[in-house]
């Protein structure tokens, strides 16, 4: 209830109700506690991913106070979130121009160039943001990223380093800075770096998760497998640790514990689809075919357009058809395989799996070709 109330004075101090038409040149303490509240306001809605009227209260409070810098910051924020890319930048440039000595709009900018796939023009702004103020670390995350994304990994650890030095507890940058020191075949570097992070958080689950997930995405299951299995002797119904440890026992090939796991993940909430999926992927990798399709036609009649399952399903239907080819079972083949195409044609307009799906819709279509030329010479032998 109070914060009902407060919420109710703070839009009704925002309200059009009262207005008060301020001049450029003098806007007065009543006038300036009015945009204030506007700006607040604004950035509720805007958390709130509300951002039609973020956007009407960001104009307010910049209408109150035309050189109010950071309304200009928040409504290009939500300019971004509305995807108008184009009044997103035109509002961090009237921002630079307003302050020209202050480096959010100049990070602002390079966000904005980075969703627009332009890392020159990111790294520009990134740079001259931190040319003003060496120490505004959110640009040296930012062009930290863009670095990487680039392969220029020695840059992109020298801005990491730069930020640790700031903020040494930043768990986020702390895991990137060890995955660029493997990618440069520092990897005893990074163990010890995210082991000290452990030694001085040692009782706090979120550091022993980001050092968790480090190992595993490093390969190194067996480390990453003790990590998880720590957080689950403190949350033994966690059900995002138990899929972990599924994934882990995977990768190390210990199919029957991850099997074990991901059932018991499934058990806690019999709606997660994906849990179930993979749990499919498990008995494909396994050969347990039967098993798979058992679990995919589930998942498949509650949701038809799943991408995964359908890319699942093609891998099964491959697997099918090459058991019939080893059998010489041909024309059996050809059509499991076909199945197959269908339904990585299904998938294929998912992007995340549409590279590796039509990759295996052109194998299938040689196996195809292969079997068809087989069964010809075979006519005519015969």
């Amino acid at each position: 209830m109070r914060i009902f109330i407060v919420l109710l004075i703070s839009f009704t101090l925002c309200s059009p109700q009262q207005p008060v038409k301020p001049t450029r040149e003098n806007v007065t303490e009543e006038v300036l506690s009015q945009a204030k509240q506007c700006y607040a306001n604004a950035y509720l809605y805007l958390n709130a991913r509300n951002y039609v009227d973020a956007k009407k209260n960001f104009e307010k409070a910049i209408k109150l106070n035309p050189k109010y810098y950071e309304a200009y910051i928040g409504l290009a924020r939500t300019f971004l979130g509305l995807r108008d890319l184009v009044s997103a930048e035109s509002t961090y440039i009237k921002a630079v121009n307003l302050e020209p000595k202050k480096p959010k709009a100049y990070d602002g900018l390079a966000g904005l160039y980075v969703d627009l796939g332009n890392p020159s023009k990111a790294i520009s702004y990134y740079s001259h943001a931190l040319d003003l103020d060496s120490t505004y670390i959110p640009a040296l995350w930012g062009r930290g990223e863009v670095y990487e994304k680039l392969k220029q990994y020695d840059l992109a650890l020298k801005d990491y380093e730069s930020y640790l030095r700031y903020k040494p507890d930043e768990e986020g940058v702390i895991f990137k800075r060890a995955n660029l020191l493997v990618k440069l075949g520092r990897s005893q570097e990074a163990v010890a770096s995210l082991e000290e992070l452990k030694r001085r958080f040692p009782e706090d689950l979120k550091v022993h998760k980001t050092v968790a997930d480090a190992y595993f995405d490093l390969g190194m299951y067996r480390k990453a497998l003790d990590e998880y299995q720590f957080i689950l002797t403190k949350k033994p119904d966690n059900r995002l640790i138990l899929i972990k440890i599924g994934d882990t026992y995977a990768e190390l090939k210990k199919y029957k514990q991850a099997e074990e796991n991901y059932k018991k993940a499934a058990a806690l909430d019999s709606t997660d689809l994906l849990t179930q999926l993979k749990l499919a992927a498990l008995y494909i990798s396994s050969k347990r075919y039967s098993k798979a399709k058992k679990v995919l036609n589930k998942v498949i009649a509650v949701e038809p357009k799943n991408s995964y399952a359908n890319l699942l399903l093609g891998d099964l239907y491959k697997a099918y058809g090459v058991i019939n080819r080893n059998s010489r079972k041909l024309k059996t083949a050809e059509s499991y395989w076909r199945t197959a195409i269908s339904y990585y044609t299904k998938a294929s307009g998912d992007p995340s799996f549409a590279t590796y799906a039509r990759n295996e819709i052109k194998r299938c279509r040689v196996f195809i070709q292969k079997v068809r030329d087989e069964i010809w010479w075979k006519k005519k032998e015969g």
